[in-house]
């Protein structure tokens, strides 16, 4: 089967073009489409974490120990959950691959719902990637603020670099999600993308994601500095330039984000591809 063939709604921004493919439905895609980014989200909750750093509120260097009451990771590192070298395992055992019955209010209900499991399944400092970690950072997060992740993502992210067409209602999104099957997402499947907020729930857009480079812009030295350490920020010495990459997948969605950046922090490139669907192999996030 060709390529023009395939059930598939994609936007690509490739070098200040945009590539739009859709023959699944008559929705219009453009630059202001909105499609879930899942893991991605990952790096706003990191920025989040900064931001709270350099406002004095939290300290990433320190243990969980200080900030959530949970006896077997009160010694982890906040920074070593953020670059996934914590020993944490990926998911939690109750996770249903259909979705969730229940959309939680907030990260912190949604963390109390399989706190009880144990989380420490690798030896620390090896490179697991964790989606559990993840959450745990956005119930951190809410501890910390006494708002919501979602809240605080909007107040110190988004609205301040103008991204209008990001958020987390999954509900009212202006493109319509479709799962592996080809069929617009259940209402399980829209409940796990809501809880799962700080670890791969955030919803953007090409154009918001061309805003989201400035992210720089709200961070001071010293957290760009620690910026540097973490997982999805290299440095390619034969290029000069700093990498920023991740990408994710699950149910309706699949994104890869890579912004370049010479060195002092000017934007070099930006690449950003949106899918619906994909292969059933891929994992959820």
């Amino acid at each position: 089967m060709k390529s023009n063939q395939l059930k598939i709604k994609r936007v690509i921004y490739d070098k200040k073009k945009l590539y739009v493919l859709n023959n699944i439905d008559k929705e219009k895609l453009d630059e202001h489409s909105q499609f879930m980014i899942a893991s991605n989200t990952k790096i706003f909750t990191a920025i989040s974490l900064l931001i709270l750093h350099q406002e004095k509120i939290l300290n990433i260097n320190h243990t969980f120990k200080k900030y959530l009451d949970h006896k077997e990771i009160e010694n982890v590192k906040i920074i070593d959950v953020m670059n996934h070298i914590s020993g944490i395992k990926r998911s939690y055992n109750s996770r249903n691959p259909k979705g969730s019955n229940i959309r939680y209010n907030n990260t912190i209900e949604f963390y109390n719902s399989f706190k009880q499991e144990k989380f420490i399944k690798h030896k620390k400092g090896s490179n697991n990637y964790s989606n559990i970690g993840y959450i745990l950072l956005g119930a951190l997060i809410e501890t910390v603020t006494n708002i919501t992740y979602k809240e605080f993502v909007y107040k110190k992210i988004l609205k301040p670099l103008k991204m209008i067409n990001s958020g987390f209602d999954i509900d009212n999104i202006n493109n319509i999600p479709y799962n592996f099957n080809f069929k617009k997402l259940t209402t399980y499947q829209k409940n796990q993308r809501f809880n799962l907020d700080a670890n791969g729930g955030l919803i953007s857009s090409v154009n918001d994601l061309k805003k989201f480079t400035n992210f720089h812009k709200l961070l001071n030295k010293n957290s760009i500095k620690k910026l540097k350490e973490l997982y999805f920020f290299k440095y390619i010495k034969e290029d000069k330039i700093y990498k920023i990459q991740h990408s994710g997948c699950a149910s309706g969605t699949k994104s890869q984000l890579i912004i370049k950046y010479d060195t002092n922090m000017k934007l070099n490139e930006i690449k950003i591809l949106f899918n619906t669907n994909f292969k059933k192999s891929h994992m959820y996030n």
